[in-house]
């Protein structure tokens, strides 16, 4: 179900982001949840951005990344599942198409995807 607006909230459940929504990809099953990659234009900053959403397997509502429990700022990954670098990868030729700074070297993309989340 594609949405026009999305609206993803921090831990402490305020938005942070609001914009319309470019690119959903599908989902991939991590462990016992599904993540996808959303891109959203932001209007105030005029430009787009990568956020992650999961959902439990018995669940239709999904969720932004910093609500995962072990959402972390200072790790890497953000404290999200090694697995979303999979994700990623598997989104990186549809995600570049709104992100040209992804058009890099292969090698860049491990960098980039710490950037991204």
């Amino acid at each position: 179900m594609e949405r026009s607006m999305l609206i993803f909230r921090t831990a402490c459940g305020t938005a942070a982001y609001i914009g319309p929504i470019r690119y959903t990809s599908k989902g991939m099953k991590i462990d016992r949840h599904y993540w996808r990659a959303v891109v959203y234009f932001d209007p105030q900053q005029d430009r787009h951005f990568i956020e992650y959403e999961w959902r439990r397997q018995d669940s239709h509502l999904w969720h932004g990344s910093k609500m995962w429990t072990q959402y972390d700022d200072n790790d890497f990954n953000c404290g999200l599942p090694a697995e979303v670098e999979n994700l990623y990868l598997r989104e990186l030729p549809e995600l570049a198409r709104y992100l040209p700074s992804l058009q890099q070297k292969p090698g860049a993309q491990r960098a980039q995807l710490a950037l991204a989340i």
